[in-house]
């Protein structure tokens, strides 16, 4: 099963429309035999693609620090059985917040698992955590801080 997670916001369509722009200028350029305008077009193309991979490794980093300021615990799926109405699958993460809000959202039954599992303390940290729903069973195991 294959799952795409897609995200698209301002500054996707920016992206896309500089990329449009770009190639669709190098095309002209092309048709009217001006090659000497295709190196601003490309070094245009290059620079929004540039500015656009910079952009989302800052917001990754951003929201990863966010995260780890906010006191957010991670467990990772160690181990499936059947398959998750949620298309959660082995090696997915998922971070339960100070409030207890779970992050990517799960059924009840594993939320609840997960909110006991975060109040443990270091002891607690080294227990695999299972969803008690036996037909679609995640196990989760806690994720270790980064020094």
């Amino acid at each position: 099963m294959w799952m795409i997670k897609l995200r698209i916001g301002t500054p996707e369509v920016l992206t896309l429309a500089s990329i449009l722009a770009a190639v669709s200028l190098s095309a002209v350029a092309i048709a009217y035999n001006w090659t000497f305008a295709l190196v601003p077009g490309m070094t245009y193309l290059f620079a929004s693609v540039g500015a656009y991979v910079l952009y989302t490794q800052l917001a990754r980093e951003r929201a990863q620090a966010q995260e780890e300021a906010a006191g957010v615990i991670r467990f990772r799926v160690v181990e499936t059985r059947g398959v998750c109405p949620l298309g959660h699958q082995k090696g997915d993460l998922v971070s339960v917040g100070a409030r207890g809000v779970v992050s990517p959202v799960l059924c009840p039954e594993a939320q609840t698992v997960l909110a006991l599992a975060s109040r443990g303390g270091e002891a607690e940290a080294a227990k695999d955590w299972c969803c008690p729903v036996y037909e679609h069973m995640l196990v989760f195991r806690r994720e270790t801080a980064a020094a």
